[in-house]
């Protein structure tokens, strides 16, 4: 049984924690990336078309501040589409929906 302090920890400065991470990385299946997906800079998905669903009928000042998006205005919900750049403009926009206090029924990815 291991006692307190034989292992080593980040802190510490002695390597054993860069050596366990090293260990855990052998260990991983081939083909298995040993870096977090959040360290790595995200993949352009290139521009596509986008259906987003907005419960209630939004009105011509909101949809105003969706620039480069075109509206449908349904009985029960509000439909935008355009397209979209990246996952940071699909984000943005969804922030936006949010920070307005509507509610995101659906986002959809058109085919093209």
């Amino acid at each position: 049984m291991a006692r307190r302090g034989e292992r080593g920890s980040p802190g510490r400065g002695d390597g054993a924690h860069e050596r366990g991470v090293t260990e855990m990385v052998r260990l991983h299946p081939r083909g298995v990336k040993p870096d977090h997906p959040v360290a790595r800079q995200s993949r352009p998905m290139g521009e596509a078309s986008y259906e987003i669903r907005i419960r209630g009928r939004v009105s011509a000042a909101l949809l105003d501040s969706f620039e480069g998006m075109s509206s449908e205005l349904e009985p029960v919900e509000t439909v935008l589409h355009g397209p979209v750049r990246d996952q940071s403009e699909l984000h943005g926009l969804i922030d936006r929906i949010q920070a307005l206090g509507l509610e995101l029924i659906e986002v959809r990815r058109l085919p093209t």
